[in-house]
């Protein structure tokens, strides 16, 4: 049985993180889509559980996609 490779998905614009989630979750592979609008948000779903990958918008209100990816 193949594990579901786990993606976050950060953005404050949230048809974007829509738009993302259907493209990603559309391709043959087992992947499980959390989006997070916040990094703040983010940060609690990290804490979660662990992501393989974390596809962050840049700039965001509050703290930005390079202050995530530090933390």
């Amino acid at each position: 049985m193949i594990e579901n490779r786990r993606i976050l998905i950060v953005d404050d614009e949230s048809k974007v993180a829509f738009f993302l989630q259907e493209s990603l979750e559309s391709l043959e592979g087992n992947y499980q889509v959390v989006r997070a609008n916040t990094g703040e948000s983010a940060l609690a779903e990290m804490g979660r559980a662990p992501f393989d990958v974390v596809i962050t918008d840049l700039r965001m209100p509050g703290m930005s996609g390079l202050e995530l990816m530090q933390r």
